[in-house]
């Protein structure tokens, strides 16, 4: 097994400090490298060396790993000392600094948000970078923090130039950390071919072509098939949502003029397929599971005026209700403004949201709240986030927008252009950015986000994607290309 190594190539001179490296469990990213970095001023020199014994404890236990690890290294040219006053990019005060480059052998991953971080300046004070790029949530740009993007395979290295005042004559030893989240391509027997996504206990489960027709296909994390659905698809599946252990649900498009609803067991058989008389035919669907029924799914699609559930059972249950609000154009579960009720979200396109509790007398349902969202018209796509809030996509200004489940208030937390939302599981909401980037993103919810969000350059511009988490990872479906993208965050 090859270790992941840093590598720095510099003037030599100077004493390496013994301090040791923090190797604590960093809340953010996978930490691909440690260095450590000896500065002598009055030499003029600078000295990294790797840590290839932190680097190597790197290989952890658990679903995030680095199954078989490549190298990374970093390498440095252009070093200066500007014992006088001198504007380098912070003005006219003395610096040193040097073109760092960071390269990725780790052939054919992908590295995406790429960071290299000063995490300590070895008790100097004052000697801290000086154009450090504002830090996402489990970083620190106190000391230096620089964003390198993505590194791929076609495109494995990125420069930026690292820039520190000078306070100091005397040597003094810093320690840092390459930062980055691991992106594969997934080769799996049967590619995805529709957008629908979805996890269950680890795996995940998307649609895709078989040999003669289409089908849901579940592979585990390292994208081995693990089974296929016992029945083909009637038409394109729009949208799936998952009972842990128990139902794949689906609402597949309308190739006899109406659209389906169906289920299958975790094994991806039994079940049934229902086709809906009251939903129109149309591809704005999204279904989800009721996490208060674990026999049933909520649905609604753009084409027609009704939510609708379905349960399983011999025949399963169909049930739909007359939404007097018009055509919604998102749908989801989360806790209620009342904490002992569950409530179900509807979005409309015409800047309404409203809300049903779920009591167990279906008669008393009905529309028992609408939040108006100023500046953040025409709700769409919506989830539950990690935080126990909703997030929701406008559908003409593609900003995300949250609804508070305690308050019912609607606010802006990203001007980021998207177009599908998923909850992480990193605490985050990460988001398939709209086109023409169609890059996949995240944003850390707090109540006054000054962050926007990191954009991982993984997708192919212009073509349609959704997300899905669970397993230790985020998953993301590139149709044009039927490629089935891992992200270990």
């Amino acid at each position: 097994m090859k270790r992941l190594l840093v590598v720095v190539a510099i003037v030599a001179a100077g004493c390496a400090s013994e301090k040791a490296v923090d190797t604590s469990p960093e809340p953010r990213g996978l930490t691909l490298a440690y260095f450590t970095g000896v500065v002598d001023p009055a030499a003029r020199t600078v000295t990294l060396r790797s840590e290839p014994t932190l680097a190597a404890q790197v290989i952890r236990a658990g679903p995030l790993v680095i199954p078989s690890p490549g190298e990374v290294t970093v390498t440095s040219s252009g070093e200066w000392f500007d014992l006088t006053p001198t504007d380098r990019g912070c003005g006219e005060i003395p610096t040193w600094g040097a073109e760092v480059t960071v390269t990725s052998q780790l052939d054919p991953t992908w590295l995406s948000g790429v960071y290299a971080e000063i995490t300590d300046m070895g008790g100097v004070t004052g000697d801290e970078a000086c154009n450090p790029v504002p830090a996402p949530a489990g970083m620190s740009n106190d000391y230096g923090l620089w964003s390198y993007g993505a590194l791929k395979p076609w495109a494995p290295d990125v420069t930026q130039t690292w820039i520190f005042n000078l306070t100091t004559t005397a040597s003094f030893t810093f320690h840092g950390r390459i930062v980055a989240a691991k992106v594969d391509d997934l080769s799996v027997a049967s590619p995805p071919s529709g957008l629908a996504i979805a996890t269950i206990d680890g795996d995940v489960v998307y649609y895709g072509a078989g040999t003669s027709d289409f089908r849901l296909f579940r592979v585990n994390s390292s994208g081995t098939l693990v089974a296929t659905s016992a029945r083909a698809l009637p038409d394109t599946a729009l949208s799936i949502a998952t009972t842990p252990a128990k139902w794949f649900w689906y609402v597949t498009g309308a190739a006899d003029g109406k659209n389906h609803v169906g289920y299958f067991d975790a094994n991806l058989t039994g079940g049934a397929d229902v086709r809906l008389t009251d939903f129109g035919s149309n591809t704005d669907i999204q279904i989800v599971a009721d996490p208060g029924n674990s026999d049933r799914a909520w649905f609604v699609t753009s084409a027609s005026q009704y939510l609708g559930w379905i349960a399983a059972g011999s025949p399963p249950s169909v049930q739909s209700y007359y939404l007097w609000m018009g055509r919604p154009s998102g749908l989801a579960i989360g806790p209620g403004f009342e904490a002992a009720l569950s409530t179900i979200y509807v979005t409309f396109p015409d800047d309404k949201l409203i809300s049903m509790h779920l009591s167990s007398d279906p008669s008393t349902w009905g529309a028992v709240g609408t939040v108006t969202v100023p500046g953040c018209e025409g709700p769409n796509q919506i989830v539950l986030g990690p935080d126990g809030n909703m997030y929701y996509v406008t559908s003409d200004s593609r900003y995300i927008c949250k609804v508070d489940t305690t308050t019912s208030d609607a606010s802006k937390v990203s001007t980021t252009l998207a177009a599908w939302l998923c909850p992480g599981v990193d605490g985050a909401v990460w988001y398939v950015a709209a086109s023409p980037t169609d890059a996949l993103g995240r944003f850390t919810p707090v109540a006054n986000p000054t962050v926007e969000s990191e954009i991982w350059e993984i997708l192919t511009p212009g073509t349609p994607h959704q997300c899905a988490s669970g397993g230790g990872y985020m998953w993301a479906v590139d149709s044009t290309n039927s490629l089935l993208m891992r992200v270990q965050p």
